[in-house]
Parts: C-alpha cells; structure tokens; sequence
C-alpha cells in the first residue's frame, strides 16, 4: 500500500507542476519553463507594448524626455542648448565661488571660512546662473521653432502661387 500512496503522491505533484521533474509541457503551462514558445511570446508582447524590467527606470521621466518627446521641443534634445547649459552652470559655480572667496578674504576670515564661504557661493552662483541659462534657452529655442514654422509657411505660400500661376 505504501507504494500506491508514494505513486498517487507523485501524480499530484506532477499535476500541480510543483515536482521538479516534471515534463517541460508541464512547466510551460504554469509558466514556469525558460525557452519556451510561450515565454517568447510574452517577452514579444512586453516588447510590443514597452512594457519590461526596464519601464521602471522610464518612469521617472528619464530627464524628462519622454514628455518632451511627445511635444517635440526640448531644451536637453537641442545640440546648442544643452552645452550652452552646462556651460553657464560651470561659470555660475567658477563665479560664484570666486566672487565669494574674494569678499571672505576681504573681510579677514580665517583660511577654512574662506574656503567654505567659497564652496556655498558656488553652490548657490551654479544653481542661480543655470535657472537663467535654461529660461533664455527656453525662450530661444521656442524663437527658433517659431523662425521655423514661419519660413516653412512662406516656402509653401510661394509654391502655392507658383502652382497657381502655372495653372492659370
């Protein structure tokens, strides 16, 4: 009898796709199995339908290029702009903290209160002069954009009247 209860036992498992010996058909319809046409399907269909592991990192806004990619207009996107940033964050903080280690030293403080009053003056001078970059980018890129949309409805304007003085 106890044969039978051992044998009845490992039917169950093998049923329940918990024993690990249980055939691949098995595995692959409790989607368990690695390689199977199924799993393909369903890596196909996350690939389909960008969703995956790596959406999550996505989400954030990944510097926030997915919504200015649906809009089309991008400060980050734009070659001129984005260099322009950095550097204007890079002389803020130079500025910053040299304008400040100057006025520190001035006023006769001690060498480590310089050197600090130069760290936070360019903590602060990058943060301020980045926030000015990125509103005149801002301003410059839409002026672009706009020079643009305008030539392009000239240079179809002009088509337009040529086409209908070759009609006429």
């Amino acid at each position: 009898m106890k044969g039978k209860d051992d044998a009845a036992v490992g039917e169950d498992k093998a049923a329940s796709g918990k024993d690990k010996a249980a055939s691949g058909e098995d595995k692959a319809a409790s989607g368990k199995g690695k390689g199977t046409a199924k799993d393909k399907d369903k890596g196909q269909d996350k690939a389909a339908s960008g969703k995956g592991k790596k959406d999550k990192k996505g989400k954030k806004g990944a510097s926030g290029t997915s919504v200015a990619a649906a809009s089309g207009i991008c400060i980050a996107g734009h070659p001129r702009s984005a260099s322009g940033v950095r550097r204007a964050k890079g002389l803020g903080g130079l500025l910053g903290a040299a304008l400040a280690m100057i006025l520190a030293h001035g006023a006769h403080l001690p060498l480590f209160d310089v050197l600090l009053r130069g760290l936070a003056g360019g903590i602060v001078g990058q943060l301020v002069l980045w926030a000015v970059a990125v509103a005149v980018a801002r301003q410059l890129v839409i002026a672009e954009v706009r020079a643009r949309y305008a030539e392009i409805n000239r240079a179809t304007a002009a088509a337009a009247a040529r086409a209908a003085d070759g009609a006429g």
